[in-house]
């Protein structure tokens, strides 16, 4: 089963086109006092942890905001975008319409006037619960990831830094860091689809091969929730994210872990 796609138009999105499409609304997932400080115009204040804490009752949450089946959000924040694609996840998994900033709010800062106050007030709607994915495919738990272990049935992708992967990972993980996919030089959260795409490709992962990949990091799936999205926009379909992550399966006595002692093995020629 290939994954539904809602980015049309790509994954992640300028800020031109959020900022004059009426059917796009933009989300701040930072704090409340960070968004009080300043925000971009016209953005409601979502912020990531009372998302993460909503549970089952995500659809009210997101509904309590104004947003619906139908609302096609955009959400930014200032940490690489690593906040905003967990949170864009969260409303992609029960049936919503998501798309990243291509920005960070400092880079947006910096083209663009900042701005203050609140935006106009949101009306409460319905949202009814309808997940893209049946149970276990875009969001999944540790069950599904030790089967993967035994069987090798999945290729599982570790997005945490080289040192957090060397001090000790999933068995038969491979590791790209989150980093790899920010595009520093026209500072974008992540690179262009065929960048993307070659980076992958290196590393023996290719969009055209009918296999699944499973990211995750190393606690709330903020960081592999990024990769996630550079996977998407690179065109791999068969992807999910393992969002307790490894500070949960690290905590299961009877789930092994794996230690790299030597780090001169480290290979980058995926850059």
């Amino acid at each position: 089963m290939t994954q539904q796609q809602f980015h049309k138009s790509g994954v992640a999105i300028p800020y031109e086109q959020a900022s004059t499409d009426d059917a796009m609304l933009i989300v701040d997932v930072r704090s409340k006092r960070e968004y009080e400080d300043g925000h971009i115009p016209d953005a409601i204040s979502i912020p990531l942890a009372k998302i993460l804490q909503a549970g089952d009752g995500l659809g009210k949450t997101f509904g309590s905001f104004g947003v619906g089946p139908k609302t096609h959000c955009v959400f930014y924040d200032d940490a690489y975008g690593a906040v905003a694609s967990r949170a864009a996840m969260a409303l992609e998994a029960i049936g919503g319409r998501a798309s990243l900033l291509d920005v960070t709010y400092t880079v947006w800062r910096s083209e663009y006037l900042p701005a203050t106050g609140a935006a106009d007030k949101v009306e409460s709607t319905t949202f009814e619960v309808e997940p893209t994915q049946p149970a276990g495919r875009m969001l999944t738990d540790i069950d599904d990831v030790e089967d993967v272990v035994d069987t090798g049935s999945s290729i599982l992708l570790d997005a945490r830094e080289r040192l957090n992967y060397l001090s000790g990972h999933i068995p038969g993980a491979i590791n790209m860091p989150y980093t790899m996919f920010k595009d520093a030089e026209n500072n974008k959260i992540l690179r262009a689809p065929d960048d993307l795409s070659r980076i992958f490709k290196n590393r023996g992962l290719d969009p055209n091969k009918p296999i699944r990949i499973i990211t995750y990091c190393g606690s709330a799936g903020t960081l592999s929730g990024l990769v996630y999205y550079a996977l998407r926009q690179a065109g791999f379909t068969q992807i999910s994210m393992y969002a307790n992550s490894f500070r949960e399966w690290n905590t299961q006595e009877r789930r092994a872990v794996e230690v790299q002692e030597d780090a001169n093995y480290w290979d980058l020629s995926a850059e």
